[in-house]
């Protein structure tokens, strides 16, 4: 078959280069999607001996029959893509552990005012360690993914991690954390690719009768809001308590901290002749703080629990652009190391509205990933 997009030939050429002469093995992380059955369908054709590994995670409302239908689905998807494609898939049970580290992170986040990211550590903690640990377990070369990003070895034999091409759909925000060990065994097939090129590719020669729409919801949410979530697994962050604003002033009554975060503006239910906005989610008295657009922002903060990409943390001050969350833009901003080496305070070169603790912020020098960590106000 001939593909006509010129950087689906450039992709196969990349990744067929890096098979060599010989058969490299590689372990994919497939969910029976679209992006990673693609990317299942470029390593084979480019020779690569492809091992699939879909990981089983523990998912919330796994008792209601559209759960149980949900599942019984992805596991037809994922027999008739090993079929079709000619490859094995291995499912292995992470069910336990992934409750323990990403659903207990991310309810405790919330009890703690803060705006968890369960992507970001769950890339770190189960996915990308799962895939790794899988190379020594099935004498394989490379672990890859279908996340939009790239890799490049520079000259000191370090690994960069880059965007993806495809700006719209970049995803090394989500690889922050991963260090030189696994980048170094990491193929990105979709890495100079366009997510229509590869939906295309994927209704062609994989599954023409495919429904190409996609979920953004957190995995473990099943479909249902995270409202409803917390109701049922997390009952004690619904606890009511005072609206107030930084006066001190109540102004209504809000539904628990957790269903706010900084700068939102709708649901607050409060009249006014501006809209308010949450500033501030105390947990000391339970009190949800709101102000005016002009009592919104700021422009420092710091990052704790840094992870250095080269794996060589840089003490000296120095300018990045940095994006505090995945679809915000990246802003230019000065960082400089404090309290060791794993904190750093961040200024941007403007007030932000949107900098939210708990959120996850990377710096960038051009396409690169600097650094990455936990946004905290002190």
């Amino acid at each position: 078959m001939i593909i006509s997009s010129v950087r689906i030939h450039r992709q196969i050429k990349l990744v067929t280069i890096l098979a060599m002469s010989t058969k490299k093995k590689v372990i994919l992380a497939v969910s029976g999607g679209i992006d990673s059955s693609t990317s299942a369908y470029w390593l084979l054709k480019a020779g690569y001996e492809v091992i699939g590994v879909y990981l089983d995670l523990w998912k919330g409302f796994s008792d209601e029959e559209k759960i149980k239908s949900s599942t019984q689905a992805t596991e037809k998807k994922l027999a008739k893509l090993s079929k079709d494609l000619a490859f094995p898939i291995r499912i292995i049970d992470k069910k336990e552990e992934f409750h323990q580290t990403i659903v207990s992170y991310f309810i405790n986040s919330l009890k703690n005012g803060l705006t968890p990211n369960p992507c970001v550590v769950c890339n770190k903690h189960i996915k990308f360690k799962v895939l790794f640990d899988c190379l020594k377990d099935f004498d394989a070369d490379f672990i890859a993914t279908g996340h939009y990003a790239r890799t490049r070895r520079k000259h000191n034999g370090k690994m960069e991690l880059l965007k993806g091409l495809d700006r719209t759909k970049d995803q090394s925000y989500y690889l922050v954390l991963l260090n030189q060990e696994i980048l170094k065994k990491i193929i990105f097939p979709l890495g100079e690719s366009i997510k229509e090129d590869v939906k295309k590719v994927y209704k062609k020669n994989i599954n023409p009768e495919a429904d190409l729409s996609e979920s953004q919801d957190l995995c473990f949410l099943s479909g249902f809001d995270y409202r409803t979530f917390l109701s049922k697994y997390a009952p004690e962050c619904m606890k009511s308590g005072e609206i107030v604003n930084s006066e001190g002033k109540q102004l209504g009554i809000h539904s628990g901290l957790a269903f706010y975060t900084i700068g939102q503006r709708k649901g607050l239910q409060i009249s006014a002749k501006e809209p308010y906005f949450v500033i501030k989610k105390s947990t000391q008295d339970n009190r949800l703080v709101v102000g005016f657009e002009e009592e919104l922002g700021r422009r420092t903060f710091l990052l704790h629990n840094v992870n250095w990409i080269s794996g060589e943390p840089q003490s000296d001050e120095k300018q990045y652009a940095v994006k505090i969350r995945y679809r915000s833009k990246p802003v230019r901003a000065t960082s400089r190391m404090i309290s060791g080496q794993d904190t750093l305070e961040i200024k941007t070169k403007k007030v932000l509205r949107d900098i939210t603790p708990g959120q996850f912020a990377v710096l960038y020098h051009r396409d690169s990933a600097i650094a990455g960590g936990e946004i905290s106000y002190n």
